[in-house]
């Protein structure tokens, strides 16, 4: 059976799976360049799908979408109704733009199935994707995340647990998974949504809810414990627990004067919220940490007790909230959780490869297996690359072997983009379309943000490291392919690889197998052979504020337009003027 999974709303994507196996998978934003393309039709994703797998739309015998459009209008009308009572009775409803109102009406009548199938039908059209439009299913928000992390996890059985802002009704949720079966055994309901905690405190900080919430986390660190503040933030998430509560006032309900996502009940709360271009106080580094605190005493919590009610220890993970990989680092080191699968696409757009999970059934139960690598989006031959080379007028060499020459510039303490082989899906560059460099070089985590990312320096980078090696590095000896989990690193190396863990010493890892990545693989046993050590800096090949990057001339734009060394574009070599 051929199921196209369609995502288009938040985080537009589109996926194939073919007889229960995925077969190609990619992401809006890479195509439109537009950070998470939220809301776009994924038209273009559809589209290089379908070429990828030689298919067209009359072959496809089903599409996919991860919400189940049955709950809508009416479900969903009714249970905000309820909601909205619930906040306004006995007292004065402050309406205006902060009641959401408009936007809840919205949602409610463009996710019915009469609208989505034209949606789909006028959106496929649009892009000259011709052929019958085949039957469309509509699945279970959580059911779809839940699919992704169970599916591809490699256990046998498991606790699922999906949370995010939400999907239909739900907002947390935890399944049993056993023998390719899942089962709901419990469900947090909006207005409860540790997403939308998380979403409100990111906008709050200066930053951009439903896409920033990486910088909160990142800037988490940098605070310290203020009692205080942890006890002002208890009045939003009351009960940090099983039986954790949100208050929604302070959030999507009440007067918004200041942002969408909080309200002014948060500003009285915690005082003026910070404009994005206002400095970062202590201030806001505590409540940076008392946020991160608060979402991860209650997901542990839940954990916890989740464990010793039904006996399992194994953890699948996914939902927005997911990415967070603190958080995810916290269940694996501070619960009774023994192993922790997180997906590596947890938010919406990997939620379009559920739906296709579901609609494909018994296929994808027969073929479910532990993801092995992310590498299903766009390739472009050596040929395509050259052509790419000749348009832009650039000057390059073709070495014997690509990872002998940039393992030794980067052993020289350059910087280096790296551009190989079929995309990753994701958040994380996983070497394939990476910048890489030196993690022992002095001073090179300010030069990546300063010269080619143009961030904030406070922003931590990641290591990719052999997985042999891992246990060097790592203070749990396990495979970490994805970087979505954070570990802690060992005490030796703290100091020497500053540049890839942060101040509190977690590093989220990439490990890499020949399996995995045969040439990234390679790249980092001939850094070893220089060096000593088979890891690397790796952080996304992009600059701040964009999609990481996607074809070969996307690369070389980028790499004239910012401070890399080198780029080693398949097997061509480009050198910046003075770089030997």
């Amino acid at each position: 059976m051929i199921v196209l999974g369609l995502n288009h709303f938040t985080d537009p994507a589109a996926c194939i799976i073919i007889d229960g196996s995925l077969a190609a998978f990619a992401e809006e934003e890479r195509f439109t360049r537009l950070k998470n393309s939220h809301n776009l039709f994924p038209g273009r994703s559809v589209d290089f799908c379908l070429k990828k797998t030689g298919l067209s739309l009359d072959d496809v015998q089903a599409i996919a979408v991860p919400y189940d459009a049955a709950f809508y209008p009416w479900k969903f009308m009714f249970k905000m109704g309820q909601e909205y009572l619930k906040m306004n009775l006995g007292r004065r409803f402050e309406g205006g733009a902060g009641s959401n109102v408009f936007e809840v009406i919205h949602i409610a009548t463009t996710r019915n199935p009469s609208f989505m199938r034209k949606y789909i039908s006028e959106g496929l059209l649009s892009y000259k994707i011709k052929g019958r439009i085949p039957d469309i299913k509509y699945i279970n928000h959580h059911v779809c995340h839940a699919l992704t992390a169970a599916y591809y996890s490699g256990f046998e059985s498991a606790l699922v647990f999906i949370v995010d802002g939400s999907g239909e009704a739900d907002t947390t949720t935890i399944f049993k998974y056993d023998n390719s079966e899942l089962k709901l055994l419990e469900k947090r309901e909006i207005p409860h949504s540790l997403g939308w905690f998380y979403a409100g405190i990111t906008e709050y900080l200066g930053f951009q809810a439903y896409r920033s919430e990486g910088k909160t986390m990142g800037l988490a660190p940098y605070g310290a414990k203020d009692d205080v503040l942890i006890e002002k933030l208890s009045q939003v998430i009351i009960n940090p627990g099983n039986k954790y509560l949100i208050r929604p006032e302070f959030l999507l309900a009440g007067q918004h004067s200041y942002g969408v996502h909080f309200s002014d009940k948060l500003t009285d709360l915690l005082g003026p919220a910070r404009a994005p271009h206002e400095p970062l106080t202590q201030y806001h580094k505590n409540i940076a940490w008392a946020a991160q605190y608060l979402l991860e005493t209650t997901v542990k919590q839940i954990v916890d007790r989740a464990i010793s009610q039904y006996g399992i220890k194994d953890i699948c993970i996914a939902g927005g909230v997911a990415m967070n990989c603190k958080m995810n680092g916290s269940i694996l080191y501070e619960t009774a959780a023994q192993r922790v699968f997180v997906f590596p696409a947890a938010g919406d757009a990997g939620a379009s490869i559920g739906a296709a999970c579901a609609v494909s059934g018994k296929e994808a139960k027969d073929k479910r297996e532990k993801l092995k690598h992310t590498y299903y989006g766009p390739f472009f031959s050596p040929e395509e690359i050259l052509a790419d080379l000749r348009l832009a007028k650039a000057e390059f060499t073709a070495p014997d072997n690509i990872a002998v020459d940039v393992a030794r510039l980067l052993n020289e303490g350059k910087m280096v983009g790296w551009f190989q082989g079929a995309m990753e899906f994701g958040a994380r560059a996983l070497g394939n379309r990476s910048v890489l460099a030196n993690p022992f070089a002095p001073g090179i985590k300010d030069k990546v943000n300063d010269l080619v990312k143009f961030r904030e320096n406070w922003r931590p980078f990641c290591p990719s490291m052999i997985n042999e090696d891992r246990a060097l590095y790592m203070q749990k000896d396990m495979d970490a392919p994805f970087m979505i989990v954070a570990h802690k690193m060992k005490e030796k190396y703290r100091k020497a690889l500053e540049s890839v863990s942060h101040v509190d010493g977690s590093i989220r890892p990439q490990t890499v197998t020949a399996e995995q990545n045969s040439l990234y693989y390679d790249l980092l046993v001939q850094f070893r052979a220089l060096s000593g050590h088979g890891i690397l800096l790796n952080t996304s090949f992009n600059v701040r504020g964009e999609p990481i990057v996607c074809t070969p001339l996307e690369a070389v734009r980028c790499f004239y337009g910012n401070g890399l060394d080198a780029l080693a574009l398949g097997p061509y070599l480009l050198k910046k003027k003075g770089i030997v």
